[in-house]
């Protein structure tokens, strides 16, 4: 306002040269201090008048943005800081325009930030953004919560039974899984139910007196010492303190014992 009014008033200086013209400025309550006559007191106050007006915030000033990678509330912390060290306050003397302050807000839901800000403002906020905007590095670590037993079952063997006197002539082969401790059920021609392999073949009997004798050979083997309790994992952005609680119990069977009641 103190250059345009000084160019408006310079057009009369030479003629009012006698006359004493000065405008102060006065930073600390934003105001104009004129020293001169009643005429140029009169152009001074309509000149200000015309400049002196508000400025209204345009509904194109406010800009919603989206951010992809990074957190809002961080971000918008770092734009202030960015912006209050850039902006110097005007120097002595100089024309001081009312402008709209840039005003920065984290929205934590939409992980967005809406920015009121001049077209230019905006322009230099959202370059910076897209800059810190990026896909950081990423650590997964996984673990296995287990219960582990040495337990391992290991038969190998044969078995021995008296069997029935076979049909003569005739040939009973067999080869069977689920093999049991139960030949002494062969005993009576019935192959029962078997576990891990059996390979056999039956055509007559070998006496031993008067009672027939049959052979199983058996190989079993069993393993069970792992058992998986739970498979918890955390993920989190590279240089970033993360934690992870596990609070949850998970009952597991220690014994088990079946018993028979008569009804």
């Amino acid at each position: 306002i103190t250059a345009a009014v000084q160019t408006k008033v310079k057009e009369g200086k030479e003629k009012y040269a006698q006359k004493v013209f000065k405008i102060i400025v006065d930073e600390r309550s934003n105001s104009l201090i004129v020293i001169a006559s009643a005429e140029d007191m009169n152009r001074v106050k309509g000149l200000i008048e015309k400049l002196d007006k508000d400025i209204e915030t345009k509904a194109g000033d406010i800009h919603v943005y989206y951010l992809e990678n990074a957190d809002a509330t961080n971000l918008a912390a770092i734009l202030k800081q960015i912006y209050e060290s850039k902006v110097k306050p005007p120097k002595r003397g100089a024309a001081v325009g009312k402008e709209v302050k840039p005003a920065i807000v984290a929205d934590k839901t939409t992980n967005s930030l809406i920015i009121t800000a001049s077209p230019e403002d905006y322009e230099m906020f959202a370059e910076m953004i897209k800059k810190l905007d990026i896909m950081r590095d990423q650590v997964l670590v996984e673990m296995l919560i287990a219960e582990v037993s040495l337990g391992r079952t290991s038969e190998l063997g044969i078995e021995l039974a008296m069997l029935e006197e076979p049909v003569e002539g005739k040939e009973r082969p067999f080869g069977v899984t689920d093999f049991t401790s139960a030949i002494q059920n062969m005993a009576t021609g019935k192959v029962p139910g078997l576990s891990g392999m059996v390979v056999g073949l039956m055509k007559g009997t070998t006496a031993a007196g008067t009672p027939k004798v049959g052979a199983l050979i058996q190989a079993y083997q069993k393993d069970s010492n792992f058992n998986i309790l739970s498979a918890p994992h955390i993920l989190t952005s590279d240089h970033e303190e993360a934690k992870i609680m596990i609070g949850e119990n998970i009952p597991y069977v220690k014994d088990f014992r079946v018993t028979e009641i008569d009804t």
